[in-house]
């Protein structure tokens, strides 16, 4: 089973035929499954880790986390490919350097690279690869002929390469998704999940926007900037609510139920109405995980937002922008510990 949080939301099975390692067969047949990656609940860590790692399967995925602790944000991809589009959106929120780890030989590298442009494509502008250091095959062979400490190093040479010129250059992260003056609602395939109701509608923005948007009374919407949050300045969290809509319609043609299909587009179309989008907003700024209570935005005082990220003021330690942080103030100024 493939769990995220505490529901099983994805089986997978093998079978052998013979001895012959190429009858293996992947068999993923149970109706109402979500795919996901290999120990998907890590990405909770990748935001305080400061970097998401994907490696090509579950062994890998157990070698690595054998060196590097049972918390390290590290996800296996069975067969080398996210299990559905959406998931490369997702990974691309996350607002961390995705470091991919395949398997050393050809086929392996060649599919490090699709899954780095498919990133690159969703919106993730720091993808990092990794090589397998000769005669090792992948991060398993590592583990075991060489033990934890060379693979830990080997995982972490993704730090000593340059970040993309457009990251390096940055000085705030990228917008939530929709700031441009065209919409460009992207296919998502959790977007079919939800019931055709205002809930429901309710349900696909909260996930559409996530990491994105927050509701707070008093203060009404705020959006992530990258680096603090903002009071949205002119409803365009209304832009983002037809934006998950039109994203809804987008993905439901895709649909290979005909019924479903057919009744998805309807009521995508039918909720892109002023009225409706309206009823989506009033009932997602209760929903859980994006309704935040006035008195927990900036509440440690002893966390600096800086430019350059979080600064612990009791430590003098610095780490990446976090929007679990809450922080809706920022210090016009990079952090420099060296700095007279």
């Amino acid at each position: 089973p493939y769990l995220e949080g505490d529901t099983t939301v994805y089986l997978s099975a093998r079978a052998m035929y013979g001895e012959d390692p190429k009858t293996l067969v992947h068999s993923t047949a149970y109706v109402g499954s979500r795919p996901c990656p290999y120990n998907v609940a890590a990405l909770e860590h990748a935001r305080a880790a400061g970097y998401v790692l994907m490696l090509e399967g579950e062994k890998d995925t157990a070698a690595a986390l054998a060196a590097l602790g049972v918390d390290a944000p590290a996800v296996g991809l069975m067969g080398g490919t996210m299990p559905g589009a959406s998931w490369h959106e997702r990974i691309a929120q996350l607002g961390v350097p995705a470091v991919v780890c395949f398997d050393r030989d050809d086929a392996g590298q060649a599919k490090a690279a699709k899954l780095a442009a498919a990133l690159r494509a969703a919106g993730c502008a720091d993808v990092r690869l990794v090589s397998i250091p000769s005669p090792h095959k992948d991060a398993a062979d590592v583990l075991a002929a060489d033990g934890p400490d060379a693979l830990r190093a080997a995982l972490a040479a993704w730090q000593d390469t340059a970040a993309p010129p457009e990251v390096r250059a940055r000085d705030v992260a990228r917008s939530p998704q929709g700031t441009a003056d065209t919409l460009a609602p992207k296919v998502d395939d959790a977007l079919t999940w939800y019931p055709d109701t205002d809930a429901g509608n309710a349900e696909r923005f909260v996930h559409y926007t996530r990491g994105t948007v927050r509701y707070a009374p008093g203060l009404g919407w705020l959006l992530w900037r990258g680096t603090h949050w903002e009071r949205d300045p002119s409803e365009l969290v209304l832009r983002f609510a037809l934006e998950a809509i039109r994203a809804t319609h987008a993905t439901s043609v895709l649909l290979d139920n005909p019924e479903r299909r057919a009744s998805l587009g309807k009521h995508a179309r039918a909720s892109e109405a002023l009225g409706r989008l309206r009823s989506m907003l009033d009932l997602a700024r209760v929903s859980p995980p994006a309704h935040v209570l006035p008195n927990d935005l900036d509440a440690d005082p002893w966390m600096l937002n800086t430019l350059t990220g979080l600064v612990d003021l009791r430590t003098a330690t610095q780490r990446p922008h976090d929007p679990a942080a809450l922080c809706t103030k920022i210090a016009p100024a990079a952090f420099d510990l060296d700095a007279d």
